[in-house]
């Protein structure tokens, strides 16, 4: 992982979380005086949210802060705009050199380079970005609609739709990120098309309770990786 936190409080409670959790964070950029990024939430009735970023340390983030062999044994690069574009790119550029696959999601959403899209193996939008973004001309792209599912683009094949897993939704904050997090593992191994979407849900669903952010699941419960199609950490009427 890569990324910049500052020297306060919330940084190392992010360091630490998401050490816990088995991720490498040697590469994540500590900045003296200055702040951790921050992100005020509001959610609605319905379990869907709003949020306003401040980007903090990670607004500082620069191509300068790229390890050099950062792709060496890499198999997915997983990209977010939570930094500046500047370093997305230059991360994107050396993983398409290598290589590596590069999955884009465009969120926070804002301008988008057509050279970022063209160095896009596979893009993951929600329908709101999607119509947006208009014609991208990305090959590969996953457009995540909430409660309706996803649809899975692959070239000239027919789409594919994938039906939600029906919860009652609490909070949303946070499934798009177990979303992504979810779907590079079956883009490492290779995974059909419609895969990335399936093994996604499971992570994204458990997201969906109350939970803090530094608790949330890294990847599906084993129940779910059964195909028994049921998480018996969710209260009986999820």
């Amino acid at each position: 992982m890569v990324g910049a936190v500052g020297d306060d409080g919330n940084g190392a409670l992010l360091r630490d979380s998401v050490a816990a959790s088995g991720a490498d964070t040697t590469d994540v950029v500590v900045r003296p005086g200055t702040a951790t990024g921050t992100a005020v939430i509001t959610v609605d009735g319905r379990g869907e949210n709003t949020i306003v970023i401040s980007g903090g340390a990670n607004a500082t983030f620069s191509a300068e802060d790229l390890p050099a062999d950062l792709f060496r044994d890499a198999a997915v690069l997983g990209l977010c705009l939570e930094v500046p574009m500047e370093a997305v790119l230059a991360a994107a550029r050396a993983a398409h050199a290598a290589g590596v696959t590069v999955l884009t999601n465009l969120s926070p959403f804002g301008d988008v380079p057509p050279e970022l899209l063209d160095l896009t193996d596979v893009l993951l939008v929600n329908e709101h970005e999607a119509a947006a973004l208009g014609d991208h001309g990305v090959a590969r792209s996953i457009v995540t609609r909430g409660g309706d599912g996803s649809v899975v683009h692959d070239g000239d094949a027919a789409p594919v739709e994938v039906p939600a897993v029906p919860v009652d939704a609490v909070d949303t904050t946070g499934c798009g990120d177990a979303f992504m997090g979810g779907g590079r593992t079956p883009a490492r191994r290779g995974g059909t098309r419609s895969s990335r979407p399936r093994a996604s849900q499971p992570v994204s669903v458990r997201t969906r309770r109350p939970v803090p952010a530094h608790r949330r699941p890294t990847r599906p419960p084993r129940s779910w990786r059964r195909s028994s199609g049921r998480d018996p950490g969710l209260p009986p009427d999820h």
